[in-house]
């Protein structure tokens, strides 16, 4: 059962370049979300000081055989020592192998990693690797909304839960406590802390939920694999 962010799958494409005094970057962003011919924006992202564990992470690249992926797996190795992670990294052997990767991820899975962060040899090459179970589950009990479930997936037959946020922080210095405390959203009511603690309280262990459990039973699948 989930109840670790450990079973979340995240697929994403890091350019990462250390600095020791967490400066903060000037970033690009593409709205809608990588619709690259959306329009663009202007943001400040500043790194956070340290991971709140070790986390595991399984990495997988096209190849490593260009400047360009160099110097993303330079940012990723930096980062990851800077912050105290564990990283395992692996690299397709070029574009066309996508049987390679597809079977890297089978890999991943096995190895119980928090994330997997894929650069893709083939976007629609990979999708057939997972399935959606459901999405957007709500799950109601007594004619009362107990909560939502995002997305059920199967990949390589492995039963993922899967909660997604997308949320704007903004780090302020001024405010005491752990590094984790200043990141704030634009309204200042709204934090970073407490948007995991009501992930890790509340979303994930909806899992859990003995409604939730009749209805992924339902849908053909063992609730207690999630």
């Amino acid at each position: 059962m989930i109840s670790r962010l450990k079973h979340c799958l995240s697929f994403i494409v890091c350019l990462g370049i250390s600095t020791p005094t967490f400066a903060v970057w000037d970033i690009v962003a593409w709205d809608p979300p990588l619709d690259y011919e959306g329009q663009t924006r202007s943001l400040m992202y500043q790194p956070i000081g340290e991971a709140s564990q070790a986390w595991h992470l399984c990495v997988t690249y096209p190849h490593l055989k260009d400047p360009y992926w160099l110097s993303v797996n330079y940012g990723m190795v930096e980062e990851v020592k800077r912050l105290g992670v564990n990283m395992r990294v692996l690299e397709a052997g070029g574009y066309p192998q996508l049987a390679t990767q597809v079977e890297q991820l089978s890999h991943c899975v096995d190895a119980a990693s928090d994330a997997i962060i894929v650069g893709t040899v083939s976007f629609n090459g990979l999708s057939p690797s997972i399935r959606t179970i459901a999405k957007n589950l709500q799950i109601i009990q007594d004619n009362k909304t107990v909560g939502e479930i995002d997305c059920l997936l199967l990949m390589h037959n492995m039963p993922i839960h899967v909660e997604l946020v997308y949320k704007f922080y903004l780090f302020d210095p001024a405010i005491t406590g752990n590094e984790i405390d200043k990141w704030i959203g634009p309204n200042r009511n709204d934090s970073l802390n407490q948007k995991i603690k009501k992930l890790t309280e509340k979303q994930l262990p909806l899992i859990n939920h003995k409604k939730t459990q009749e209805i992924i039973h339902s849908l053909g699948h063992n609730s207690s694999s999630f």
